[in-house]
């Protein structure tokens, strides 16, 4: 009789490891949304450049601006760049 209390106990004791493993696998699954290194690599670069990159895009667009005797002007309601011309 010992012996079959000491099996049962320890069916549960294994049931119980397993359905906190079950656990531990499903909250690994659910934390999937979390950022990766490469992913907070790319969020890094482009916080730091997107200025550069602004700046260089509105240098071209300036010269291609100018190419159309036109003047870059900055829009006060957004922010936006662009080109005034006259008319001919």
């Amino acid at each position: 009789m010992n012996t079959f209390r000491v099996a049962a106990l320890l069916t549960l004791v294994i049931a119980g490891s397993v359905a906190s493993a079950a656990t531990t696998v499903t909250s690994t699954t659910t934390r999937t949304t979390t950022v990766t290194r490469a992913q907070m690599h790319t969020a890094n670069n482009l916080a730091r450049y997107s200025r550069v990159t602004t700046n260089n895009l509105s240098r071209y667009s300036r010269a291609a601006c100018a190419k159309h005797k036109g003047v870059m002007i900055k829009q006060k309601s957004n922010g936006k760049l662009v080109c005034v011309a006259k008319l001919r």
